[in-house]
């Protein structure tokens, strides 16, 4: 019986810690940034960017449901090149660093 209870007990803290990270989690995103650069360096395999805003080099994590436009059309993170331009919405993670939300590339600097 004391097992079961402390079985039980274990299980709900745990379940009240992960409901609170994740709702932290959810409060950052609310705050998102954005900046503009070029980009200097790409990584297919972890997708990441690492965008130069004239002031500084910034890495961003490009997850799947990140939504990218190159001109007037949907992209995705193969059509991007070294020195295109891009506008880069974003927020701050505390595991993951800068993740992007909206991408926009464009040919020239604006």
């Amino acid at each position: 019986m004391k097992r079961i209870i402390f079985f039980s007990l274990t299980t709900i803290l745990s379940l009240a810690c992960f409901v609170t990270c994740y709702a932290l989690d959810l409060t950052q995103q609310d705050a998102s940034q954005s900046i503009s650069g070029r980009i200097v360096s790409k990584d297919w395999v972890a997708d990441t960017l690492i965008v130069n805003t004239g002031s500084d080099e910034m890495t961003f994590v490009v997850p799947n449901g990140t939504k990218i436009t190159k001109g007037t059309h949907s992209s995705s993170l193969s059509e991007i090149n070294i020195n295109d331009y891009v506008t880069i919405e974003y927020y701050k993670t505390q595991h993951a660093g800068l993740k992007a939300i909206n991408i926009t590339v464009r040919s020239t600097e604006s």
